[in-house]
């Protein structure tokens, strides 16, 4: 029983060490609740938790509309290639799974750690890496000597699937 007492302490204590925790100068969104209007004008509440466990704990940016995502393709063009930018606009004008009941209602890009653009030189970076970056799988995360993102984050169709769980 102490055995079962003291692993559910110290599993709770090892949870909450890494939840969201404010930052010294900023905000930093813990939750969103958004009501989506669907096709047939009824409302469709989703609770989306940021903190940790959730799909979206790790969410960089939210494209939510056909000119983000032409944004987005933009950027992932000029970073990594056509196809990339195509893979964004393949996203947002396809649903994620054949039965589901409608296209995504937003695409969300997470963070992929500690890893930053150097968006002062992003003509040189692009030109210098383009032929690397172009033939690099699709999920691989970042060269780690150069601290720079070898290819794009991953894109996560939202809410116009079947399950809205965000643990999944």
């Amino acid at each position: 029983m102490f055995k079962k007492v003291l692993f559910t302490a110290v599993l709770s204590l090892s949870i909450s060490s890494q939840a969201l925790e404010p930052l010294k100068d900023r905000a930093v969104v813990q939750h969103i609740n958004v009501d989506l209007l669907l096709p047939d004008n009824s409302l469709l509440n989703v609770d989306m938790s940021l903190d940790c466990g959730s799909a979206y704990e790790s969410t960089g940016i939210i494209v939510m509309s056909k000119g983000g995502a032409e944004l987005i393709a933009t950027a992932y063009s000029t970073l990594w290639g056509e196809a990339y930018g195509q893979k964004v606009m393949d996203t947002w004008n396809n649903k994620k799974n054949s039965d589901d009941p409608r296209k995504p209602t937003f695409i969300i890009i997470p963070t992929p750690g500690d890893i930053s653009f150097n968006w002062q030189n992003s003509n040189e970076s692009v030109s210098n890496k383009t032929v690397k970056l172009r033939t690099a799988a699709f999920n691989s995360v970042a060269t780690s000597e150069s601290n720079e993102i070898s290819t794009p984050p991953v894109l996560m169709p939202a809410c116009g699937t079947k399950n809205h769980d965000p643990e999944r």
